[in-house]
């Protein structure tokens, strides 16, 4: 397990990201050259790009270390949002801990996912990771006790269940959603469609690491997990944030170069190999790849996705795409045929409205 935990220094006293080539290469993304040792001047219109991006925390460590130079409406921009996120994370953080402690009251053990985590234990600074809502992981056969002590607290689901069976074993999971808007997904596994249908969900809890918030200790997916839920995510979703291949980089890089092999062999044996490539060799497009193993890099542009990857993939992008072919896919991926039975009454004749 490990802890993170940051030293006295503060986000602008460390020089990492004049030597770690993805941040710079972050920091570069826009703005104009200034003419001035390299860096880039940014306008409001910059600051605003890279707050959509989730990259605003990078971009004030690249003003820091004179990465970025700032106009002067810029650097209001950013001491405005700035200060918003700061404010919205300290908001989540506590939902996040609140949110873990009512699923453990009621015997739902949970993991923390994506944003929350990956900034407490792979960035350097947690400051560095804006994100913008709360990801939980329970268990299927959980999934329901824990919708019920989440409406309990003042939550409410976006969508009903469409049919028996679906939130347990085939829904990516559950999004529910409190009266000042903050959304928490309950996630049963890492990927709509034949991804997360086929991938084997009891191996998520093997190996998991611990960080605190505000005193609490709370759990997260294992590194490789993490890298390649990152990787799942970047590849899937249809929100295409520059931030989610910078996890990828710092996952990766920290403390040390992740176990290549581990990554590949876990790709593998969760029949995920073709999305995870895909993300490796977008990342190291968009920021170098000084941050991951030359074996790791070299696997991810030899890989070959097979024709049944192909289809699974096209579901997420290409002139089918959609929930109605994400839906398709997830069957696809059962291995049960009493599932795939439910799971395709269920598409026919569902009891309601379509739901991911």
């Amino acid at each position: 397990m490990s802890d993170s935990g940051n030293d006295d220094d503060t986000l602008m006293s460390s020089n990492f990201s004049t030597e770690f080539e993805p941040v710079a290469a972050a920091s570069a993304l826009f703005g104009a050259p200034s003419g001035t040792n390299g860096a880039r001047r940014y306008s409001s219109i910059d600051v605003a790009q890279a707050d959509d991006h989730g990259l605003l925390g990078i971009v004030d460590v690249g003003v820091g270390v004179g990465l970025v130079d700032l106009d002067a409406d810029a650097a209001a921009m950013m001491a405005m949002l700035l200060r918003r996120a700061s404010e919205e994370a300290v908001a989540l953080e506590s939902r996040t801990v609140a949110a873990t402690i009512a699923l453990s009251e009621v015997g739902v053990d949970s993991t923390v996912l994506k944003g929350v985590a990956v900034a407490h234990l792979d960035y350097p600074f947690p400051e560095m990771r804006h994100f913008g809502d709360v990801d939980l992981l329970v268990g299927g056969s959980d999934m329901e006790t824990a919708v019920t002590a989440l409406e309990a607290t003042g939550f409410a689901r976006h969508y009903d269940e469409p049919y028996d069976g679906f939130d347990e074993h085939i829904g990516k999971g559950v999004a529910v959603e409190d009266a000042e808007g903050t959304v928490l997904d309950l996630h049963r596994t890492l990927a709509l469609g034949y991804f997360g249908t086929r991938l084997p969900v009891a191996e998520l809890w093997e190996r998991r690491d611990r960080f605190d918030v505000a005193g609490t200790s709370l759990r997260a997916l294992g590194r490789t997990a993490r890298f390649v839920h990152a990787a799942l995510h970047m590849a899937l979703s249809p929100t295409q944030k520059l931030a989610n291949g910078l996890d990828l980089c710092m996952i990766a890089s920290r403390p040390s170069t992740i176990d290549a092999n581990e990554v590949i062999d876990v790709s593998r044996r969760w029949h995920c190999a073709a999305p995870v490539a895909h993300a490796i060799r977008s990342t190291a497009d968009r920021f170098g790849d000084t941050w991951a193993s030359t074996e790791l890099i070299r696997w991810s542009l030899d890989y070959r996705p097979t024709a049944g990857e192909r289809l699974a993939l096209a579901a997420f992008d290409g002139p089918f795409s959609g929930s109605a072919a994400r839906s398709l896919t997830a069957v696809a991926g059962l291995r049960s045929a009493s599932l795939v039975r439910r799971a395709t009454v269920g598409l026919i004749a569902p009891r309601h409205g379509e739901r991911e």
